[in-house]
């Protein structure tokens, strides 16, 4: 009976850990063997503090909430939205805005309904803003704060190593041949 319970147990440490495994994956952006972005489909990704919510083509969307070209997004009042635009750059959506975002390849198009947007691209990507009032304006960047401002590089390494090292771990445990020689 205690051989069973610890091989379920095992069973059950290594179902769970390829889930995370799975849900790990599926939370990286696609990327191809050069190590850019696929060429076929360029997709946004929302990322909102905590468990906030903002409309997406009008339906409710949370943090990593893939997003397309052309969708429409709507911030409620308090909650800022940020959508990480590929390789194309990154744009900030302030409380109590509606904007549509179209992009491709080499630009970067938001049409501001209300509200206020701020566009950053990258280099060799053309970036603009409509305003409510009809007026273009090229990128407009909202200023860092004085810290630099967002995840520093290391860290997010740190964090992707710290899974592996758990992950491995946890594998060579559920794997480990339980019968010790008498």
């Amino acid at each position: 009976m205690a051989f069973r319970l610890r091989l379920l147990s095992k069973a059950l440490a290594l179902v769970v850990v390829f889930a995370v495994m799975q849900v790990y994956v599926l939370a990286s952006p696609n990327v191809n063997a050069s190590g850019s972005n696929s060429p076929g489909m360029l997709l946004g990704r929302l990322i909102l503090p905590g468990n906030q919510v903002v409309l997406v083509n009008g339906n409710l969307a949370q943090s990593g909430t893939t997003i397309l070209s052309g969708s429409q997004l709507q911030t409620p009042a308090g909650i800022r939205g940020v959508v990480q635009l590929a390789d194309l750059g990154r744009l900030e959506i302030d409380p109590d805005s509606n904007l549509t975002v179209t992009f491709d390849n080499k630009n970067v198009e938001v049409t501001v309904l209300s509200g206020n947007a701020y566009l950053t691209t990258k280099e060799g990507v053309s970036g603009n803003i409509v305003t409510p009032a009809g007026k273009a304006l090229a990128n407009s960047p909202r200023p860092l704060p004085q810290g630099g401002g967002g995840p520093s590089k290391g860290k997010v390494v740190a964090g992707a190593i710290g899974f592996v090292v758990i992950v491995t771990v946890v594998t060579i445990w559920a794997l480990k041949d339980d019968e010790s020689p008498s």
